[in-house]
């Protein structure tokens, strides 16, 4: 996927376009086009995504399931992300949180561990959750 930096916000476009899928394309100055780039697609949103708290638990490590964990039926809550952080990490291929960031946010006795422990989400379930102007941002 091929994009160009807009020069609305007074800086340089590049010379070239800036290729998000090619690894070898990960020079310092690729990484601030990218995330320019993410940054304009985000405009004046400045709320946040809402996912799903299953998708925290639906492939959570035995080692990290409380005693609520139930493999079938998941607490109907939402967490709140940062959005422009959510995109960068989909950018670069892989969504994890610290359970410390996310612990308060789901119900008691679902989810246990070190607060350091990385909770991964399933990029593809991600994408399917995001507002259509956010994935649109990943086409």
């Amino acid at each position: 996927m091929k994009m160009y930096v807009p020069d609305d916000k007074g800086r340089q476009p590049p010379d070239r376009a800036l290729d998000l899928d090619d690894v070898q394309d990960q020079s310092l100055d690729s990484l601030v086009e990218m995330f320019w780039t993410i940054e304009d697609a985000l405009g004046h949103y400045s709320n946040v995504v809402r996912l799903p708290c299953r998708l925290f638990l639906e492939d959570l490590p035995q080692e990290l399931r409380g005693p609520n964990w139930a493999g079938g039926s998941f607490p109907e809550v939402v967490i709140e992300v940062d959005p422009w952080d959510l995109l960068c990490k989909l950018k670069m291929g892989r969504v994890t949180y610290p359970l410390a960031r996310i612990i308060h946010d789901i119900p008691p006795g679902w989810i246990q561990g070190p607060p350091d422990a990385e909770i991964a989400l399933a990029s593809n379930k991600v994408i399917a959750e995001l507002p259509e102007h956010l994935r649109s941002a990943l086409a």
